[in-house]
């Protein structure tokens, strides 16, 4: 900034008056901010003020070259990210032997070989208690939303017939093994 500035003086009158300008605006910012600093200011207000002053900055966005382009929209470089997140996982990546043998398994059945005797095996298998789902509830913290954009504050806060509710919905799910398609999907948000 200092160059530009610089060369801004060079440039005649405009310019001179320019430079002065900027270091006055400054100056009275720093003496507003500074005289609203006390013991209980936030250190990182204060060191990013300083730094917006002396013209210090991260560069904050992402920015992409694909195809000799640069590519600066936040929702064009999420949508590129995905493209070489999906390009990467796609089933073109396996060879055909692969992709045929996985397709025959998504239609078999999978039988379980679990013996009922089996103590650890029995409680393994048993269903969702209500103290484990609150356990994962309780313990449990996300600032991000899923595919649904439902928050996890909206989870933590559901009334106990909702839970109640919830719980018999999972515990469906585990009997049948019929796992809803859209559970089996994953979600990379780049976070820009």
């Amino acid at each position: 900034m200092l160059k530009m500035l610089l060369s801004l003086t060079s440039k005649g009158d405009s310019g001179r008056k320019f430079v002065p300008a900027v270091k006055r605006s400054k100056e009275n910012s720093w003496k507003l901010f500074t005289s609203t600093i006390g013991p209980k200011s936030d250190p990182s207000l204060v060191w990013s003020k300083v730094r917006s002053l002396r013209g210090l900055s991260k560069e904050k966005e992402l920015h992409i070259i694909k195809d000799n382009s640069l590519h600066t929209n936040p929702t064009e470089v999420a949508n590129l990210i995905g493209n070489i997140f999906y390009a990467n996982s796609s089933d073109t990546n396996y060879d055909e032997p692969f992709i045929n043998m996985n397709n025959i398994s998504d239609f078999q059945e999978l039988h379980s070989n679990s013996n009922p005797t089996d103590q650890e095996q029995k409680y393994l298998n048993s269903p969702i208690s209500l103290n484990e789902l609150n356990w994962v509830i309780t313990n449990s913290s996300s600032l991000f939303l899923g595919p649904d954009e439902i928050p996890y504050i909206f989870i933590h806060n559901l009334p106990l017939s909702a839970i109640h509710f919830m719980l018999h919905l999972f515990n469906k799910i585990w009997d049948s093994g019929q796992i809803p398609k859209l559970w089996k999907h994953a979600y990379v948000i780049p976070i820009l």
